[in-house]
């Protein structure tokens, strides 16, 4: 655990007596904190990757530009793949009218039942007729079991085209609906060969040139928030337990040297790196600079618990965690509090005012 920053500085009176260094107890604020190393990240922070492998055909952007989300970013070569699309469009056209009342390959059927209902409605009226004049003994047998043969046959064949019409109908619906999905899978494929932006931000860097070949295992590009940025902090497995959403962070940056900002914690990521044994937190400025850009490195101390007026020695007077000199032999034992990596809190066994001896 460490310490970065102290509003209010100790005043401990150091002394010597006998070649050993001693110093008063006396009463302060002291802060226990969890150090953690990390890099400022936009908000939203990505790279941009090729979804199909090809040759980087356009670069849209340039680094620093703003853009929204859907922009497009970068152009892949797809000719073939334009090609086939505009093949499935024109299947899926054709199939349109093919699949139309009017068209032609339905016309054929339309007219063939148009001739078989009226075939056998001549025949029924023909059948009709000589049954009438059997009756009135008109006629011969034979020519009702024709007309009546007639009639059945012309009946079974209105049957079949309406049968053949239903099913070109059919068979024309699923072209179309084969040929439409067709179209969608192609425009979808054209779709893959190009690159747009998942957010509205800025284009951070630019890691290929045009010529290149990309594939989906290359980033292409990094964005990010434009304006907007958290803080990604590696706090060790040993003081994971004790950092708690909301808690206060405090950051110190290189480009801002001696300057100190606030910020709270906002994420913790619940799975360790088993190649650094740390987690991920994430904290938000509360306070933040007026320029920042991502990749920058920090300091931070994420806030456990602060003692405004508490008794405190320096961390290097303490034995084994739990004694005190209070004479060049003698040694007292003493309940410790908070600790940084500077000082510790006294809780019990010593008092304030009392000269403690270094060990």
């Amino acid at each position: 655990m460490r310490l970065l920053y102290y509003c209010i500085p100790l005043l401990l009176i150091m002394g010597c007596k006998n070649g050993k260094e001693s110093v008063k107890v006396s009463r302060n604020s002291i802060t226990e904190s969890v150090y953690a190393s990390g890099v400022v990240k936009a908000k939203g922070q990505y790279q941009a990757f090729a979804l199909v492998n090809g040759i980087l055909k356009e670069i849209r952007v340039a680094e620093g530009d703003t853009v929204k989300a859907g922009d497009i970013l970068f152009v892949i070569d797809n000719r073939g793949t334009a090609l086939s699309a505009e093949n499935a469009a024109l299947a899926y056209e054709l199939s349109q009218k093919n699949a139309g009342l009017n068209s032609d390959r339905l016309q054929e059927f339309k007219t063939a039942l148009d001739l078989a209902h009226k075939r056998m409605r001549e025949d029924s009226m023909m059948m009709v007729r000589q049954q009438n004049l059997w009756k009135q003994n008109i006629g011969s047998k034979t020519q009702v079991e024709q007309a009546e043969l007639a009639y059945q046959t012309s009946n079974a064949n209105y049957t079949s085209a309406i049968n053949r019409l239903n099913q070109a109908q059919l068979q024309l619906e699923s072209e179309r609906n084969i040929a439409r999905n067709n179209l969608a899978i192609s425009q979808r494929n054209v779709a893959d060969f190009i690159v747009r932006s998942e957010l509205d931000g800025q284009v951070f860097d630019i890691l290929k040139d045009p010529g290149e070949l990309v594939s989906p295992q290359s980033p292409l590009a990094i964005v990010g928030s434009a304006d907007s940025f958290i803080l990604e902090l590696q706090v060790d497995e040993y003081d994971i337990t004790q950092v708690k959403i909301g808690q206060k962070v405090l950051v110190s940056m290189d480009s801002y040297k001696g300057e100190a900002f606030e910020a709270v914690v906002s994420r913790i990521n619940p799975i360790m790196s088993e190649s650094s044994r740390t987690f991920l937190v994430e904290a938000t400025f509360t306070q933040q600079p007026k320029v920042l850009y991502p990749n920058l490195t920090l300091e931070a101390n994420i806030v456990l618990e602060t003692h405004k007026d508490a008794l405190v020695i320096p961390r290097s007077y303490l034995i084994r965690d739990s004694l005190i000199l209070t004479a060049e032999e003698e040694s007292t034992k003493v309940a410790t509090g908070l600790k940084n990596y500077e000082f510790v809190e006294i809780t019990n066994g010593a008092a304030e005012g009392q000269t403690i001896y270094k060990p």
